[in-house]
């Protein structure tokens, strides 16, 4: 809740619910991230913004779910992407708003929901 992350050289497997869970105001800055294997690779929530530079998403079966959860903040969070990578995920993105979505995601699998 209204946390500050900075890290770097993180890897997450076999997440059995969220690799990264951003929510209530947040602020997550990572560099050189892998994530796979996992349910959902990050989940984004509640006005916090996620920073992911250099990360490979992989065999997740949702990679990044940005959504609204939490009634007292207004809206979703949002994620911004550079140097990333997507391969062999169920679903590369769900979100309510692709406004959300801060980076290029032309050939990318994306619901909204």
């Amino acid at each position: 809740m209204e946390s500050t992350i900075n890290g770097n050289n993180i890897r997450i497997s076999d997440a059995m619910d969220k690799g990264i869970s951003a929510g209530e105001n947040s602020k997550i800055n990572i560099k050189n991230v892998i994530i796979n294997n996992s349910l959902i690779g990050v989940a984004v929530k509640d006005l916090s913004k996620v920073l992911l530079d250099n990360v490979d998403f992989y065999k997740n079966s949702v990679a990044i779910d940005v959504y609204r959860k939490n009634w007292r903040y207004k809206k979703e969070g949002e994620i911004n992407l550079n140097n990333f990578k997507f391969s062999d995920n169920v679903l590369d993105i769900s979100t309510i708003n692709l406004n959300a979505l801060k980076f290029d995601t032309n050939n990318l699998n994306i619901i909204k929901k």
